[in-house]
């Protein structure tokens, strides 16, 4: 089979012209069908960093392939928000974060910040916190998204007890005040 036609859809506002689109997939009309070169262009065009999702649907004619590239730019993020947090303010979260209202949604952004919120609980104490962040919830008709940061907060982990074991030279007392921490008394 080869290919007949490359049709180009857009899902929402488009993220690049159909020229840009056309110059970074290396399928042109006339060429073999062969559907891990669609692949290769698929991995081509999220390498510019400009969308969101991109799919790929070959028609098959007695002509030939119609390939249809359907891609959905990056969504402009308009809300961050958060549930479940009681120890921190949405601000003092919020500060954290490397996602900003008004950027491109960018998932590698949105992993490292539940990272960052996690390690804020962390170094507080709160060791078994949970937080997930998202899905977003995507417009794509608008080319929006949201994203709620949805925490679930665990107790505060208290040390009842630490024993050095084998430590002959130093006493028990003395390597338990050299630790940054220390155990909880009532």
């Amino acid at each position: 089979y080869k290919v007949i036609k490359i049709v180009i859809q857009n899902v929402g506002p488009p993220a690049a012209s159909d020229a840009f689109i056309r110059a970074n997939i290396h399928v042109k009309v006339g060429s073999p069908f062969i559907m891990q070169a669609t692949d290769d262009d698929v991995r081509t065009l999220r390498a510019t960093g400009l969308f969101y999702d991109i799919h790929v649907a070959p028609k098959f004619t007695n002509a030939g392939v119609i390939l249809t590239y359907t891609l959905l730019g990056r969504p402009r993020l308009v809300a961050i928000r958060f549930s479940g947090n009681k120890k921190y303010s949405d601000a003092k979260l919020r500060r954290k974060l490397t996602s900003k209202v008004g950027q491109p949604l960018d998932r590698f952004k949105l992993f490292n910040d539940v990272r960052a919120i996690r390690q804020m609980y962390q170094k507080a104490g709160y060791q078994q916190t949970k937080v997930v962040g998202g899905p977003p919830d995507v417009d794509e008709t608008a080319g929006t998204a949201t994203v709620t940061f949805k925490i679930t907060e665990s107790p505060k982990v208290h040390i009842a007890r630490a024993d050095f074991i084998g430590a002959h030279t130093f006493s028990q007392r003395k390597l338990r005040h050299v630790l940054k921490t220390t155990r909880k008394h009532w």
